[in-house]
């Protein structure tokens, strides 16, 4: 029994690393227009729900501080680092507003937002590309899906399919880690 859910969630990865193989050249492109950004002083802004919320801090913390070498920063900052905000808008009904209000008190037009994205209904970072959107930031979504509920679909779109929720948690830190690497190694010649 434990053998043979070993080799499924063997499997199920191997289905996780196919997809983001066949995005090969979307990652690049995306991770180019990233250093365009840093040049152009703007700034990768994170967002995620749920446990891709903290898939989306410890992306920007890879920015911010390394993931492989001693470099200089490099500005990214997390948005779902706010629970007294949240709070207060829970208790208003309006906690879909999260990352809209720090969006349009914090986003450039320089800015990239980099949205890691939920199965199924996600209001909280669908309102939030739009907010992105509507402030002039390229968008960037990882997905468990693919397009957003609402429609928009963002610049670049990373969807993994049908993956079961905790391989598809694992495939988003991949892209995540994948993406900081190939910027530093643009940047810094690693």
């Amino acid at each position: 029994m434990i053998s043979e859910k070993i080799e499924q969630a063997l499997r199920q990865q191997t289905t996780w690393h196919g997809l983001i193989r066949e995005q090969g050249q979307e990652v690049v492109r995306f991770a180019e227009r990233v250093v365009d950004c840093f040049h152009s002083e703007g700034r990768l802004l994170t967002i995620g729900s749920g446990p891709l919320g903290s898939i989306a801090d410890l992306i920007a913390l890879q920015f911010l501080h390394r993931i492989n070498i001693e470099r200089p920063l490099l500005p990214a900052l997390s948005l779902c680092q706010n629970p007294s905000l949240l709070a207060a808008l829970v208790r208003e009904d309006r906690a879909r507003e999260y990352f809209v209000r720090q969006l349009k008190t914090t986003a450039t037009r320089e800015d990239i937002v980099l949205a890691f994205r939920c199965a199924g209904p996600d209001e909280l970072v669908d309102e939030g590309l739009q907010a992105a959107r509507q402030e002039g930031c390229t968008t960037a979504m990882v997905s468990l899906e693919g397009e957003s509920g609402n429609g928009n679909t963002p610049d670049f779109l990373f969807p993994l399919g049908k993956t079961p929720p905790p391989r598809g948690i694992e495939a988003s830190l991949f892209l995540g880690h994948l993406f900081c690497e190939l910027v530093e190694g643009e940047l810094f010649g690693i």
